[in-house]
């Protein structure tokens, strides 16, 4: 497979921040593979706190318009580009996301990752992906997806991005 393939035939291992092992070996799969999936940064309460801080971004940045009781949400993208990432009304200053950053098991993963506690982010936006079963021109382009640290090119890591799923 080329450094420009994506193996869509493997499942990725999961790891957890809550376990020591696992966390060495989170760092391992990283370095190697340019990626790894931790599974348990955040519980269910957390993950539902920061949906509603998201909502309460929606609905604040879009007047009103985008509301998560009306099926208009389906029809409405406030700057949403097509492949879902949202950069702009601020999102980046935004409580949800300054929650998603301030993480307890986030900023263990980054300061054991990074070796210091002293970690800098940037604020760059957040991806929103509507169901498109509900409707299959809504589904996301693909492309977007990549990993700013790739072993192959740059073996010594220099950058790493972050993701929260919170599905």
């Amino acid at each position: 497979m080329s450094v420009n393939q994506i193996d869509y035939t493997t499942t990725s291992p999961r790891f957890s921040v809550t376990n020591e092992k696992e966390l060495n070996d989170a760092l391992v799969y990283l370095n190697e593979n340019g990626y790894v999936v931790i599974g348990d940064v955040m519980n269910q309460d957390e993950i539902n706190a920061n949906k509603e801080l998201l909502w309460k971004f929606l609905e604040n940045a879009s007047n009103s318009v985008f509301k998560r009781d009306e099926n208009i949400i389906y029809c409405f993208r406030p700057s949403f580009s097509s492949h879902g990432v949202i950069s702009g009304h601020g999102i980046g200053q935004s409580d949800f996301l300054w929650s998603v950053r301030s993480n307890r098991q986030i900023k263990s993963v980054f300061a054991r990752l990074w070796n210091t506690r002293e970690l800098l982010v940037s604020f760059d936006g957040c991806g929103i992906f509507r169901d498109w079963r509900y409707n299959p021109t809504w589904k996301t382009n693909d492309g977007w997806e990549h990993v700013d640290q790739n072993p192959k090119k740059k073996p010594d890591r220099c950058c790493v991005q972050g993701m929260v799923s919170l599905s």
